[in-house]
């Protein structure tokens, strides 16, 4: 004789259809609640991710974060008609040179391949100096800049310099904090 029928528990209630109208399960749970072997909850965890899934993850945090630059100056406009404009941003510093209406040469630098940032000052404007490592003989030169916005790019680059050597991962940091945390390191060196 079954113990169930002793205790009054009837023997249909422990039929998936039944616990399925009693304790709200779908059938789908009660398969895999028979699969388990001591009849425990299967996990509900999220997956965890695969190589691939993670690694599209930080494509997707680059592109969003180079985006956005961290600074953004352009040489004054009295002077240079048609201004010239550099973009930096978190893995290299875009040079814009306007000769013309709709005529532009752009030229990228990629922070681990900056060597040296020389900034030149007037009584009235700067002039900030890049030297790649590709091309130590040759700077190239972004004339009429404001004073103050060619010391704080030169310290931010500096600063982006000595993350990117020591292997700093800046996908984790907001754009604010990152910009003055790097003007920071910059100015220590």
């Amino acid at each position: 004789m079954n113990p169930h029928h002793r205790t009054g528990f009837p023997l249909k209630f422990l039929d998936p259809f039944y616990r399925k109208l009693f304790l709200d399960r779908s059938m789908g749970e009660e398969k895999a609640l028979e699969k388990t072997k001591d009849n425990t909850y299967p996990d509900r965890s999220p997956p965890e991710e695969t190589e691939g899934e993670i690694s599209i993850h930080k494509f997707e945090d680059l592109v969003e974060k180079t985006s956005q630059p961290l600074f953004k100056i352009k040489t004054a406009i009295p002077l240079d008609p048609f201004p010239n404009e550099i973009i930096i941003d978190i893995n290299k510093v875009n040079i814009i040179f306007r000769y013309f209406f709709r005529s532009q040469h752009i030229h990228s630098i990629y922070i681990k391949d900056i060597s040296d940032i020389i900034v030149e000052t007037s009584l009235f404007f700067s002039t900030l100096s890049l030297v790649d490592v590709g091309f130590t003989e040759n700077s190239i030169d972004i004339n009429y800049l404001k004073t103050d916005e060619a010391l704080k790019a030169r310290r931010i680059i500096q600063g982006l310099i000595i993350a990117h050597k020591n292997g700093i991962d800046f996908s984790k940091t907001e754009i604010p904090n990152l910009r003055d945390s790097l003007e920071e390191l910059g100015k220590a060196q």
